[in-house]
């Protein structure tokens, strides 16, 4: 396999080929688009692809089939409504990156490594400070991979949720696509639809079989108001602070209408009066103090953490394992605010 994370326009469109060939054939060989040593005497399905493992630590290796990207694929050209050329911004050897392949196989249009005459593309909240210009120029931008408060106006953004397990994104600025169903269980995320993984290889798969429907639970909490869903974040990172619960996602946004031109991730550290502390961590010249005054009451954190950059897995999304290694540090070392 040639390399997929920083691919050079003679491999992009190598593996474009492929693409469009799977596409039509009856019987595609599968399609391996890692590294890792796969399970022995299994059946292999269409496509293997890893997650980025920035939620769980560890990537999974996911069994997708062509049916299912072509049904998230066509799903999205009928959000967009009208097809164009797509900007590749992202890895092809994770989903949003190799999604912006399948949709350009399918429409027909090679995708573009510039953005000259491109109409879309897709990219992760990190990647927007430094082509905002540019992106003003698109039809649509595609961002999705993290929470993203605080993006700049006057750029068609579309804030999309999904996962390697289900094809990449499947629900638009709130609204599921086509085929796509969402429900709330606990306030938890469950998912179900034709875009669905066929499953792990080697693992067990979060899947819940409830009568002729199989739901994926996608371990994120969110909320459903008349059909529109609000995601706050992932389950195992809600903070709990003197018996408060606390989505981090929230105390992220308010921090960034503020300050729109921190970077900013908002974490739980462990803390002996209160189990755990609510604790900002910041690339950006702004105080801790300033920053903590711009919220109230338990969403106000206790501890601000600066650093240079923010760690950043080759995708793009943070990297959360080395983020709380960093951030530990600076702790263990006096170097944070505190109030």
């Amino acid at each position: 396999m040639t390399d997929l994370i920083a691919p050079t326009p003679a491999a992009t469109m190598s593996l474009y080929r492929e693409i469009e060939e799977r596409l039509q054939a009856k019987h595609p060989a599968p399609l391996i688009l890692t590294h890792a040593r796969l399970p022995e005497h299994i059946r292999l399905p269409d496509v293997i692809i890893e997650t980025s493992g920035s939620t769980q630590g560890r990537p999974e290796l996911v069994g997708l089939s062509w049916k299912a990207l072509r049904s998230s694929a066509e799903a999205t050209w009928d959000y967009l409504q009208e097809p164009g050329q797509w900007w590749l911004r992202l890895p092809i050897n994770k989903i949003a990156g190799f999604q912006v392949l399948v949709r350009s196989a399918i429409a027909g249009i090679p995708p573009s490594l510039t953005p000259a005459g491109s109409s879309y593309t897709a990219v992760v909240p990190t990647q927007v400070r430094r082509d905002p210009d540019i992106l003003r120029s698109m039809k649509a931008v595609l961002v999705g991979g993290a929470p993203s408060p605080g993006l700049p106006d006057n750029i068609p953004f579309i804030r999309t949720y999904g996962m390697t397990e289900t094809c990449g994104g499947c629900v638009y600025d709130g609204v599921p696509l086509s085929g796509t169903q969402v429900r709330i269980d606990d306030g938890k995320i469950l998912l179900a639809g034709p875009m669905l993984m066929e499953g792990y290889l080697g693992s067990q798969s979060p899947f819940i079989e409830d009568g002729n429907t199989r739901w994926l639970e996608t371990g994120d909490i969110g909320t459903l108001d008349q059909g529109r869903l609000t995601v706050l974040g992932r389950a195992d990172d809600i903070i709990i602070s003197g018996g408060i619960n606390i989505v981090p996602s929230l105390v992220k946004s308010v921090i960034l209408q503020k300050f729109p031109d921190l970077e900013v991730e908002v974490m739980g550290v462990p803390d002996p009066e209160w189990g755990e502390a609510v604790c900002a961590v910041v690339v950006g010249h702004h105080g801790g103090e300033e920053i903590v005054l711009t919220l109230e009451g338990h969403m106000r954190p206790r501890i601000v953490v600066h650093l240079p950059q923010m760690p950043l897995l080759s995708n793009g999304k943070i990297d959360k394992a080395a983020l709380r290694h960093a951030v530990d540090e600076q702790i263990r070392a006096g170097r944070a605010w505190r109030r």
